[in-house]
């Protein structure tokens, strides 16, 4: 997406390399409340919004915590504190990404956040095989394992990946033919 394209650190203000943004719901009132010379804060929190919530940035893949490490280091402003909370980032997150997803894009973000929740829950879960016990009425129970469905869902982890990497392959495709055709820019884009 452009916003990962864009992003130069710091320096480079968020509001003017994409204006269109200062009418856009929550980030007006997060524009208009900026007291800071030049807006700088909210520009930084506009970025920090970018890079997190771009599929195409650098830090989107890190965990929320390297994100904020990184990013509140590399643009010096601890987001959170400037926003207020961490409720009222989220919805600023949430805006934000509402805002840049494309079905596809969304589809795309959709598919990796299962897959962090699957490795998750793959890395947590203790193989185990079939076994009998005693049940309360004295006779022997099968209690199945989890090795046979966690073996699958291994396996499984390559053709997932395939399906991830087709989707955002399309996701390329389709940003590359944005705009190709003669195609004007939107009234937020101008």
């Amino acid at each position: 997406m452009k916003y990962a394209e864009s992003f130069q650190g710091s320096e480079l203000s968020f509001w003017e390399v994409f204006p269109y943004m200062k009418e856009v719901g929550l980030f007006r009132k997060l524009y208009l409340a900026d007291r800071s010379e030049n807006k700088n804060k909210s520009s930084k929190t506009m970025w920090y919004l970018a890079m997190t919530k771009d599929i195409d940035s650098e830090f989107y893949s890190m965990s929320k915590s390297e994100q904020e490490d990184s990013l509140f280091d590399t643009l010096g402003l601890n987001v959170i504190k400037f926003v207020g909370n961490q409720e009222e980032l989220d919805l600023l997150l949430n805006a934000f990404e509402d805002f840049i997803d494309t079905p596809l894009s969304a589809d795309v973000r959709a598919l990796e956040n299962k897959m962090k929740e699957r490795k998750l829950f793959i890395q947590n879960t203790q193989y185990t095989l079939d076994a009998y016990e005693e049940g309360l009425d004295g006779k022997q129970k099968l209690v199945k394992g989890t090795a046979p469905q966690l073996d699958k869902m291994v396996t499984d982890t390559k053709k997932l990946h395939e399906e991830i990497r087709s989707l955002r392959d399309a996701l390329k495709s389709a940003q590359s033919e944005q705009g190709k055709g003669g195609r004007k820019d939107s009234f937020l884009e101008n």
